[in-house]
Formats: C-alpha cells, sequence, structure tokens
C-alpha cells in the first residue's frame, strides 16, 4: 500500500478499485450478510444449529450482554438483553432504540415480551455487560447492567410470585475451588431432570456468579449429582428443602 498511496488523505478519498487491482479482488474471500436479527442457535442434537429470531421487541438496538436464567420459577430459561450501542461508525448512526429487555421463555425455544414497566429493567444508556448474583441472600437471582460512560444499575427481584429456589454452590479440589465445568443434574419428586453448567466467562465483559439457580416452586428436588470436570461424579440425596446448598468435591 506504501507504494500506491503516499499520503493518508490518498488512502482515505481512494475508491474500492484504487486501493486493490482488479485481479487481487477477484481473488479475495466474498461473504453475503443474510441475517441481521437477533437470535438464539438451536442445538438439534445431530451436531447442528437452527437459528430463531427473537421478539421484535429485541431488534430494536443490538444486544451485547445476555444472561439466560429461569427469572419467573417454571423450570424455563428467561433472557435478559443489555442492549444499545451508542458510538458506532459515524455513516452508521446511534442505536439507543431500546431500554434493555427481559423475554420469558416459553420452553419450546419462543420467547414473550415482558415490557419495561412490567419487568423493572429500564436501562436508557448504552448498556454493555450485564451479570446475574443475589444481592442479599433471598435464593433469588439479582441483576448488575453496566454502560459505556453510564452508571451501574443494579435490579434486585422482587417476590410476587413467592418464588422458591434452591441456590446451589461447588467447593472443588485442587485450583478449581469454585467447580468451573462441572454439571449439576437436579432430580425431581415427579422425575423432571434439570441440567445447569458452571461457567467462567458467562457473559460481554462479565461473569455473573457460579451459583445455580433450581426452582422449588412446584416440585422437590430429590437428588442432585455433579459431573466434575475432571470426570468425577458425586451424588446428593436431598432429604429436606434447603434454600443455600454447597456441595463438595469428595
Amino acid at each position: 500500500m506504501a507504494e500506491r498511496f503516499s499520503t493518508f488523505h490518498d488512502f482515505a478519498i481512494a475508491q474500492l478499485d484504487d486501493i486493490y487491482t482488479e485481479e487481487e479482488i477477484d481473488q479475495t474471500l466474498k461473504f453475503s450478510i443474510i441475517e441481521l436479527n437477533s437470535g438464539i442457535f438451536i442445538n438439534d442434537g445431530k451436531g447442528s444449529f437452527k437459528f430463531k429470531k427473537l421478539p421484535s421487541l429485541a431488534q430494536l438496538a443490538p444486544g451485547y450482554g445476555i444472561i439466560a436464567q429461569d427469572f419467573d420459577g417454571d423450570n424455563i430459561a428467561d433472557l435478559l438483553l443489555a442492549q444499545n450501542f451508542h458510538w458506532p461508525q459515524v455513516e452508521t448512526g446511534r442505536m439507543s432504540g431500546s431500554m434493555s429487555l427481559l423475554l420469558k421463555g416459553n420452553g419450546d425455544a419462543s420467547f414473550d415480551t415482558v415490557w419495561p414497566h412490567e419487568s423493572g429493567i429500564i436501562v436508557p444508556d448504552d448498556a454493555k455487560s450485564a451479570c446475574m448474583t443475589d444481592f442479599n441472600g433471598d435464593s433469588l437471582p439479582d441483576i448488575v447492567i453496566s454502560s459505556n460512560d453510564g452508571p451501574v444499575r443494579g435490579f434486585s427481584m422482587t417476590n410476587d410470585k413467592n418464588i422458591k429456589n434452591c441456590v446451589v454452590s461447588l467447593q472443588g479440589k485442587d485450583h478449581n475451588t469454585q467447580g468451573i465445568g462441572a454439571r449439576i443434574i437436579a432430580t425431581y419428586d415427579d422425575g423432571l431432570k434439570i441440567t445447569k453448567e458452571i461457567k467462567a466467562g458467562s457473559g460481554y465483559l462479565s461473569q455473573s456468579t457460579t451459583k445455580v439457580f433450581f426452582s422449588l416452586n412446584s416440585r422437590k428436588i430429590i437428588n442432585l449429582k455433579v459431573n466434575w470436570p475432571n470426570g468425577e461424579s458425586t451424588d446428593h440425596p436431598i432429604e429436606e428443602e434447603l434454600k443455600n446448598l454447597t456441595l463438595k468435591q469428595s
């Protein structure tokens, strides 16, 4: 390029065919954009994924921080999106149509919009990271959302629906004290099994708690099985209902 353009200004005002020769353009890899919606990829269990777009309100602005969590105690994952993009390229323009968004999962890979005045999630800023924890030890998932050049906002979950959870944390061995990579399988008294994984780096520039939340709303957990990252497995029969539980690797 230095041979073709002597100044940055010359390069800045050049057209594509001024920068590259016709032969160079013919030899380049060419990609096409066929989808601009925000969505999820559904695993078909056969090594492939199918894209499914999220509801219309999720398309008002780009989503960055994303949390998949059962917020209403029905054992179905819901989604929380931290949205907006205030500083894109000049030619693109500001993308600030969202307040961030809660989507209620229906269990069939579809989601219903929960409007901001219903969810209480209102973030008119350039929201980027979102993470989940339990602020006050009430066994309910709370939310923290941070923004570029804006405040950090915390949202403490209310319990109008009398949601009950069992919050499980792991105590691993050696250097993996939090059991990152482990899978916890909860077996309920009606035979239902729910699997959750302990993850690190769970969101955009953020890390949610390594504790996992299992609903106790209409069922009782009778056993928790942990598949540890080193290949070990431990079973933990549950004889009484507990809000907080720590499982140790033997």
